[in-house]
């Protein structure tokens, strides 16, 4: 893939499990608009790696409070270049990030 400073790449997202990751190599909060930029609808839901724990953590998404939650505690999931999660958003969406200066 050849990018230019303000071009897009966009990752089409089924409603079902599926591994991802973000297609510019940022390292940032998922949400974040400026970057990674996932925009997924409520009760959708994303398993990221934790190492120290050797388990996935399950985050759910609340469209209401436009944030990620491990149960009821407010926590974005932060992503790492060339880091892989799964996400199952609520229903199909495309994911579409900005390459930044």
């Amino acid at each position: 893939m050849v990018a230019t400073v303000g071009g897009t790449a966009t990752n089409a997202l089924a409603a079902v499990y599926a591994p991802v990751g973000s297609l510019i190599p940022y390292a940032d909060v998922v949400t974040n608009p400026a970057t990674i930029n996932l925009q997924v609808g409520s009760a959708s839901t994303l398993l990221q790696w934790n190492l120290a724990g050797q388990a996935y953590t399950l985050y759910t998404y609340s469209g209401l409070a436009h944030t990620w939650k491990i149960g009821g505690t407010v926590t974005n999931p932060v992503v790492h270049v060339a880091e892989g999660f799964f996400v199952s958003p609520s229903a199909p969406t495309n994911w579409v990030e900005t390459l930044l200066p």
